[in-house]
């Protein structure tokens, strides 16, 4: 059997068939990417491929899932782990078959090759590339019209404090983040908060015992992300609000303070 291979790359800009956003069947069945999806990439550790919804048997969406979380080297091996970074260590990364095949350090500084069948826990549903790490995916009724960024990385920052500090000399928090400006550019060496993919129950803090309690919030990005604010450090009381793309660069007061943040994409994107 002829084997697909093809190169993947950080740089790689890729022609995509888009469609419109649409409703799907209403039960979504887990598909092999290998047969379903085509035009794969990956960009900043986010595999993207424009896939089948199931629609037809031409109508495709782009859409993404974060490897970052998912996939370590393990001496030398690429294995499912979600402390991850298995890019900082392997490479001449390439998609054979629904496979990730790379060249990979050992603990000894050997370079050994190894694959990982993706298949195991990434799957299409209606054309959304999925993971089943951390339980069974919820596959979405519709698809987005926000398209896949170029640049995925993301900051958030605002006005903080550290009510819970043990200095009482100096709040270091709000030394940190004084003040807010509505902008949605940033630069991220001058933000002390910034991420490339989704984040759950984050708790915001900078290698410190103090927790950064924020009165006013915004996070900064070109793509289209959506920022859950909770008032409690477990996220188990209800959100006291929600930052859109549409008010992306927006600074939002909000009360009680926000003392966690879930952030996840509105594009086509895996939430996980």
């Amino acid at each position: 059997m002829m084997k697909h291979i093809l190169v993947l790359t950080s740089l790689a800009s890729l022609s995509s068939v888009y469609a419109a956003p649409s409703t799907f069947p209403q039960s979504a069945i887990a598909g092999p990417i290998g047969s379903q999806c085509i035009n794969f990439l990956i960009r900043a550790q986010w595999l993207i491929a424009d896939c089948l919804t199931g629609t037809d048997s031409t109508t495709r969406i782009q859409s993404a899932v974060w490897l970052d979380n998912k996939i370590t080297n393990n001496d030398g091996n690429l294995e499912w782990d979600p402390k991850g970074q298995w890019w900082l260590s392997c490479y001449e990364c390439k998609l054979i078959d629904g496979s990730l095949n790379c060249q990979c350090k050992s603990h000894a500084g050997r370079l050994i090759n190894t694959t990982l069948s993706l298949d195991e826990h990434i799957s299409v549903y209606n054309g959304h590339l999925l993971s089943d790490i951390n339980g069974a995916p919820k596959p979405p009724s519709t698809s987005s019209s926000y398209p896949i960024p170029v640049d995925f990385e993301y900051a958030v920052n605002g006005i903080a404090t550290c009510p819970d500090s043990k200095n009482s000399t100096q709040d270091w928090c709000k030394t940190i983040s004084p003040s807010c400006e509505n902008k949605r550019t940033y630069w991220h060496f001058d933000e002390p908060f910034w991420f490339g993919g989704p984040i759950h129950c984050q708790i915001l803090s900078l290698n410190q015992p103090d927790h950064f309690q924020f009165e006013v919030l915004k996070w900064m990005g070109e793509g289209a992300w959506e920022l859950i604010a909770y008032p409690d450090e477990a996220c188990k009381e209800q959100p006291i609000g929600r930052i859109l793309e549409a008010e992306a660069g927006t600074c939002r007061p909000f009360q009680p303070r926000v003392k966690a943040i879930t952030v996840i994409p509105m594009f086509n994107g895996d939430p996980y």
